[in-house]
């Protein structure tokens, strides 16, 4: 079974196929969402241990 592009490094096999420029901001985006999410909820819960 002869080696494909999925199966090589995208960086190693294919210069033209070079995913990780794609990946990071996608990667940054999420984490940021998640931490944005989880700030989120934490003042929410604050501003209710406050209000109660």
């Amino acid at each position: 079974m002869k080696n494909t592009q999925t199966t090589e490094p995208a960086t190693s096999a294919n210069p033209n196929l070079d995913i990780t420029p794609l990946i990071m901001p996608i990667s940054y985006s999420v984490s940021g969402a998640i931490s944005l999410a989880a700030i989120a909820a934490f003042l929410r819960q604050l501003f209710n241990l406050g209000r109660e």
